[in-house]
C-alpha cells in the first residue's frame, strides 16, 4: 500500500513539473508576442490588425492574405490609409471578393454600381480593379473635402464617397447612417 502512495505521489510531481513547464513556456510566447508588438512599426501592427479582422469575416486564410494585398496596394497607389479603406470595405461587403448585391447591382469588395460609376462591371468583377477604382474616388473625395489640417476629416470623406458613387436619393438618412458604420468600423480598426 505504500508504494502504492509512493507512486500515486511521484505520478503528481512528474503532471505538477510538466504543467509548470508548460506554464513557462506559454509565458516566454507571450513575452516574445509583447516584444514583437513592441518592436514594430505602427504599419506592421496595422496590418496585423487588419489581418485579423479580415480573416474573422472571411474564415479563410488564403482570401484573408488576398484582401489584404489588396488593400495594400491600393493604399499605396492612392495615398489613401489602409485602415480607412478596409474600413469600407468591411462596411460595403465584409472582405468577401464575390460580394454582389442584385438590389443596387453593386459589385465586388466596395460595392460599387456600373450604372452610376464610370468603370465596367468586368473591372468591378476584378478585385484589384474595383478597390483600385474606390481608393481613387475615395481620394478626389479626401482632396474635395480637404482642409488646411493635415489630417483629412473622414467624417466628411465617407459622406461624400457615398453621395459620389450611389444613385442620388433626396434624404440625407441613408448617408448618414453609412457614415456612422464607416467611422465605428475606423475605430475598431485603429484600437
Amino acid at each position: 500500500m505504500k508504494r502504492m502512495y509512493e507512486r500515486i505521489s511521484i505520478g503528481r510531481s512528474v503532471i505538477c513539473a510538466f504543467f509548470t513547464i508548460l506554464c513557462v513556456i506559454a509565458f516566454s510566447v507571450s513575452v516574445i508576442e509583447a516584444r514583437s508588438c513592441l518592436t514594430s512599426s505602427p504599419e506592421v501592427v496595422q496590418k496585423k490588425v487588419i489581418s485579423a479582422e479580415v480573416l474573422e469575416c472571411t474564415q479563410d486564410e488564403d482570401q484573408t492574405e488576398k484582401v489584404v494585398d489588396i488593400i495594400d496596394r491600393a493604399s499605396q497607389e492612392t495615398g489613401i490609409e489602409n485602415t480607412f479603406l478596409a474600413a469600407v470595405m468591411e462596411v460595403e461587403s465584409r472582405f468577401n471578393v464575390h460580394a454582389y448585391n442584385p438590389v443596387d447591382d453593386s459589385y465586388g469588395l466596395m460595392q460599387l454600381n456600373p450604372e452610376f460609376n464610370d468603370i465596367s462591371i468586368l473591372e468591378l468583377r476584378d478585385p484589384y480593379e474595383g478597390t483600385l477604382y474606390a481608393a481613387k474616388k475615395i481620394r478626389k473625395c479626401q482632396d474635395m473635402t480637404a482642409s488646411d489640417s493635415d489630417e483629412p476629416d473622414l467624417y466628411n470623406v465617407a459622406y461624400v464617397y457615398y453621395t459620389e458613387t450611389r444613385k442620388p436619393q433626396k434624404q440625407s438618412g441613408p448617408a448618414v447612417q453609412y457614415v456612422k458604420k464607416v467611422m465605428e468600423a475606423y475605430h475598431d480598426l485603429k484600437r
